[in-house]
């Protein structure tokens, strides 16, 4: 095989993931009819106010929060997981051997490339040892809990 096509390939498989996964999103959020409302800020949590983001962790906090990323995570407590979270890395269920970055970035969750290129943003509204609200490119709020035992 010659190094276009083997790059080629890579491409292909790379971008059918990320469609995967943004599809399955973009499913789950259409589905999310709640509406989040106002939050406060809790012990071990993460709560925004999302009219007015106007609390940006510190390091230690931000610590703190990363820590509460790491496990495996789900659309709901019996379905099978979607990613795990272990430090810097985030692996999709679908295809383990492919890993990702995962980064809390102010009040912002972001899943990265390798090379460092963002591939999904979205606006953390909730972070707890347990759960994990999202805001999505779609505007609705996107849950997921975690199952680590």
């Amino acid at each position: 095989m010659n190094k276009k096509y083997i790059i080629y390939m890579i491409t292909v498989v790379v971008l059918i993931i990320v469609t995967r996964f943004m599809y399955n999103m973009y499913q789950f959020a259409k589905g999310v009819e709640e509406d989040i409302g106002k939050y406060t800020r809790l012990k071990d949590t993460i709560h925004i106010n999302t009219d007015t983001i106007n609390h940006i962790p510190n390091k230690e906090q931000q610590k703190k929060l990363k820590a509460l990323l790491n496990g495996v995570w789900a659309e709901n407590e019996e379905d099978n997981a979607l990613f795990q979270i272990e430090g810097d890395t985030l692996r999709y269920v679908e295809y383990y051997n492919t890993p990702y970055l995962a980064f809390l970035n102010e009040n912002y969750f972001e899943i990265r490339y390798l090379d460092n290129k963002v591939l999904s943003k979205s606006i953390i509204l909730k972070l707890t040892k347990d759960s994990l609200i999202l805001k999505t490119a779609a505007e609705k709020p996107l849950r997921l809990f975690n199952r680590r035992e």
